[in-house]
């Protein structure tokens, strides 16, 4: 329970910091859009590739994984297009 606690709470931490930075005017809630575009656009793919990079490739390349991860996402890219269609 601790090891999963020591996970998730800096992320809560993170949000709780950013909702009190706005709540007391330190940020204007313009900023945020600009926060988060820097987070989704450079923070992450950053993090993300740091992640695997410092994995054994044998942990990357794990075909079941990645077999089950594109069926994910060829049925959620599928089901958004059906929705676009609509």
């Amino acid at each position: 329970m601790l090891a999963v606690l020591g996970i998730i709470f800096p992320i809560f931490a993170v949000i709780s910091l950013g909702y009190l930075c706005v709540r007391f005017g330190l940020f204007k809630p313009s900023d945020m859009r600009l926060f988060g575009s820097f987070v989704l656009n450079l923070a992450l793919p950053a993090l993300l590739f740091l992640a695997v990079a410092t994995r054994d490739a044998r942990d990357v390349f794990n075909l079941t994984y990645m077999a089950v991860f594109a069926l994910g996402a060829l049925l959620g890219g599928g089901a958004q297009a059906a929705a676009l269609w609509r």
